[in-house]
């Protein structure tokens, strides 16, 4: 125990530049942690849209199929409700990569007013 208080006394009778100096050392450390969480966050959630975006272009490719196969052939009651569905399942995509990317982008802010308010 006396380790520990003898230790404390020479860090509290260390000038105060070197002590500012510490604590500008673990501050930067904390920014580079949260850049760091904040990369590998926005790597995740673009991988997410990426996918999303890929998946939403094969129902515009079928949507483009039965589209054709309608001018070709007259089976209105299956592809109507192919292109229902389709029309569906494209705008649920939409939505689903816009908020994807809103929250993204919302909790890029959150953080970093998280860390100015609570690093300065």
């Amino acid at each position: 125990m006396s380790f520990f208080s003898s230790l404390l006394n020479k860090i509290c009778s260390l000038p105060s530049f070197f002590i500012e100096m510490g604590q500008t050392f673990i501050n930067g450390q904390r920014v580079l942690a949260s850049e760091i969480k904040w990369l590998v966050v926005r790597l995740v959630r673009q991988l997410e849209i990426r996918q999303l975006e890929k998946l939403r272009q094969k129902e515009y490719t079928l949507l483009g199929e039965v589209a054709f196969k309608q001018l070709d052939t007259e089976q209105l009651s299956k592809q109507n409700e192919e292109v229902e569905l389709s029309r569906a399942q494209l705008a649920f995509l939409e939505k689903e990569i816009d908020h994807l990317k809103q929250e993204l982008a919302t909790y890029r802010k959150n953080l970093i007013t998280k860390r100015s308010e609570n690093w300065q």
